[in-house]
């Protein structure tokens, strides 16, 4: 029996850009978008410190940790998860950002959509 089995009676939906959430708030709202950032974890200028400098709202989770640095232990910020970031900003400030830097990416919700 395939997994479909248990589905009966489930219409798939397109999600076009009449339906999609995104469209029922305006673009200059400021809201929270999650980001991805595609850099390596030893990247000089990661996105959160990039984005930092065009005087956005940026949140990354951070955590202390012993770094050897020629032969000195010393304390670091780092972020928790390398790649999370979080925006405060309207959709039209944001959206160019993420098209320039290539390695942003927009989190997704399920099916896709903001």
């Amino acid at each position: 029996m395939s997994n479909l089995a248990g589905l009966v009676g489930v219409i798939p939906m397109k999600i076009t850009a009449e339906s999609s959430p995104r469209n029922s708030e305006a673009p200059t709202d400021v809201r929270w978008y999650a980001l991805r950032d595609l850099k390596r974890p030893n990247a000089t200028l990661p996105a959160y410190k990039q984005l930092s400098g065009e005087n956005l709202e940026v949140f990354t989770p951070m955590k202390w940790t012993l770094s050897t640095k020629g032969g000195r232990r010393e304390r670091i910020l780092v972020p928790v998860m390398q790649d999370l970031l979080f925006v405060h900003a309207s959709l039209l400030l944001v959206e160019p950002i993420v098209r320039r830097i290539n390695t942003l990416q927009f989190r997704f919700d399920r099916g896709g959509v903001l």
